[in-house]
């Protein structure tokens, strides 16, 4: 995360202006009051609550306020009131907070994970010889347990005289494909001292081309789509992200040896809803939504190598991967559901943001080929021990609209997210089955192992067709 650069160093002068208008506004309405049991996020978006309360009461004694600035001083008469019971004060600073922002970072990155995820399903396919369509990234074998080779699956292929017509090879013979992956994850937070508890489920589709340049070196490039839906519990609102965006990727191999590097770049669409509903003292109601909408920027590499080891039916795929996640956020300012009704003046002004992940990922995959007269089937099962080498929290920078209006100068509030968790595991299974009719299909499922408060499962779910003579 990158904070915003100190402010400029000030004159005798102007520190004084400031020190006076500070210390008029200070005394100009009565201290917030913080619920029991405030986390720190509680207590940053509390002092901020003070300071715009402090700045409008000083306003109002020499200009008038507008009607969403007017509405947030009644607000603050219910959080500067002693006699307010603790559960309301709970319950409001719940709805006021803004951390929902806090899920943003981990749920952009997913889309560019998936995307990984999905490539790297195209890239096996590569290896173990696949050309031309492919509606998923299968790992087939004969029936001596050994990869099919490029030439096996040739042999499958129509002629070239079915392809152009007089029977010539063509620059692209075996050597142009196209492939469309997709999968769907489904996963859940449970409440932590920096986030809400939430249920997420994403869903991605990538489609591309590479082309074989030599029989070890393969190019490609790809588009991909997804959408990210998430749904914050206790009816706190939900986070929308609709990206897309493209990859450059290579692949080399030698034996069973195998090197693949790719670098994507990408743009997600931002929509937010924060559900303000609390009562306050005197059974005053707020019920808001607060809408939000800002564009964010992805950049994603990664690099993988492993090696396949043969044992009769069995193969042992040994992988060590590298990648690098990073989200830029545009600042934005939410709107308010009911611009005339009470908490209009409660919307949140988000200011610019960078979260970057590195992650380590260490990879085991066994399967084993079992050849029946009908089919090729292999069950496979795998492990993964995942690093996480930034495990830092993230902080988002946050003031209300309401303060941002008057051309505050002062620092925002920032809301901190949880540390990633610096290690966990991952497993999970499947299969694939190639038929003699030509058609295959393929199922695998994954789980996320040993992490204190998330919870993720992911099913990647494929159909390929072999056109043969």
């Amino acid at each position: 995360m990158q904070h915003p650069a100190p402010p400029p160093r000030l004159g005798w002068a102007s520190a004084a202006a400031i020190m006076f208008c500070t210390l008029s506004a200070s005394v100009s309405g009565a201290p917030v009051v913080l619920p029991p049991g405030a986390t720190p996020n509680v207590a940053s978006i509390a002092s901020a609550l003070q300071t715009t309360c402090d700045r409008l009461s000083a306003a109002s004694a020499t200009s008038s306020l507008d009607p969403t600035e007017q509405d947030f001083l009644h607000r603050c008469a219910f959080f500067e009131n002693p006699g307010a019971s603790p559960a309301a004060l709970s319950s409001a600073y719940a709805a006021i907070v803004g951390q929902q922002v806090n899920a943003l970072g981990p749920q952009a990155k997913k889309f560019a994970t998936l995307e990984q995820d999905n490539l790297a399903a195209r890239m096996a396919d590569i290896r173990h010889g696949s050309t031309g369509l492919s509606l998923t990234g299968l790992q087939l074998r004969g029936d001596d347990g050994h990869l099919l080779a490029a030439n096996n699956i040739v042999d499958f292929l129509p002629a070239a005289d079915s392809i152009g017509g007089n029977g010539a090879s063509s620059w692209w013979d075996n050597r142009l494909g196209v492939f469309v992956n997709g999968s769907v994850k489904l996963g859940s937070k449970r409440r932590s001292q920096n986030a809400f508890a939430f249920d997420v489920r994403d869903q991605s589709i990538t489609a591309g081309v590479d082309y074989r340049v030599t029989d070890w070196f393969v190019v490609g490039v790809d588009y991909a789509s997804g959408h990210t839906k998430t749904i914050f519990e206790n009816n706190l609102g939900r986070i929308d992200l609709k990206a897309n965006g493209g990859s450059l990727f290579a692949l080399a191999f030698a034996g069973p040896f195998y090197l693949d590097a790719l670098a994507g770049y990408g743009g997600t669409d931002l929509g937010t809803v924060r559900d303000l509903d609390y009562t306050e003292s005197g059974g005053g109601l707020i019920s808001q939504q607060a809408i939000g909408s800002a564009h964010i920027q992805e950049l994603w590499a990664g690099i993988s190598a492993g090696d396949e080891l043969t044992l009769g039916p069995l193969v042992l795929t040994p992988e060590a991967s590298l990648n690098f996640h990073e989200i830029r956020l545009h600042g934005f300012t939410e709107s308010m559901s009911v611009p005339d009704a009470p908490g209009a003046g409660l919307a949140l002004s988000y200011g610019d943001a960078v979260v970057p992940s590195t992650q380590g990922r260490l990879n085991l995959r066994l399967g084993y080929t079992w050849s029946t007269p009908w089919a090729v089937i292999v069950p496979q099962a795998h492990a993964s021990f995942i690093r996480e080498f930034r495990n830092r929290s993230d902080a988002f920078g946050v003031r209300f609209a309401a303060d941002t209006a008057l051309g505050s100068p002062d620092a925002p509030a920032y809301l901190k997210t949880d540390a990633p968790e610096g290690h966990y595991w991952a497993n999970g299974g499947g299969f694939t089955a190639q038929f003699q009719s030509g058609i295959a299909v393929s199922f695998d499922y994954e789980q996320l192992r040993t992490l204190k408060t998330i919870k993720s499962h992911e099913f990647t779910l494929g159909a390929r067709y072999e056109f043969r003579k």
